[in-house]
């Protein structure tokens, strides 16, 4: 579906709405990713999105735990 040379806006709206439904994404970006007839533009942007969801999970790890220390540390002066 998504490996024409040229993407339409069609296929983009299309695109895009598939990727607004929960497990389905992750299983659509897997296969663009692992096509290797899958438009180049799309593979690229679904990479970037990939990268930037894994940098947010891992800030929002980060700051969970910090968060987490830094409650425990001021409970213990208190």
């Amino acid at each position: 579906m998504f490996s024409k040379k040229h993407m339409g806006v069609i296929d983009w709206i299309l695109f895009f709405f598939v990727s607004s439904i929960p497990v389905l994404n992750v299983i659509i970006w897997i296969m663009v990713l692992l096509s290797k007839k899958a438009n180049p533009s799309l593979k690229n942007y679904v990479g970037a999105n990939l990268i930037i969801i894994i940098i947010f999970l891992i800030l929002v790890t980060v700051g969970v735990v910090g968060l987490g220390f830094s409650l425990d540390f001021i409970n213990e002066l208190f």
